[in-house]
């Protein structure tokens, strides 16, 4: 599955699954997409899609924190600080062809 069609995909399961039906569904599903969102971001060298990727892993971490899952809230933490780094640097990396 393409990047685009997995960021779209989980978009749409976000409109299932809201954070008051099922709170960490909702948050699982925003991880995951801060996890498509970043590599497409770095892929492309797209600012955007790595502000993007950020705020989904600030909104996951905002329910497993509370929830006290700790090992997800860490990798959301850690999501965070890498995504935060990336926009502090101006993400360097040339992107890449499609046929690379």
């Amino acid at each position: 599955m393409r990047l685009e069609e997995a960021v779209a995909a989980y978009r749409a399961a976000l409109e299932e699954r809201s954070r008051e039906r099922v709170p960490l569904d909702w948050a699982y599903t925003q991880f995951n997409m801060g996890l498509a969102l970043t590599a497409l971001g770095k892929r492309t060298s797209s600012r955007q899609q790595l502000q993007q990727a950020l705020a989904c892993f600030q909104q996951a971490r905002s329910v497993f924190q509370p929830a006290g899952i700790k090992r997800l809230s860490d990798s959301a933490d850690a999501m965070i600080a890498r995504m935060q780094e990336a926009l502090a640097t101006g993400q360097r990396r040339r992107p890449v062809k499609p046929s690379e």
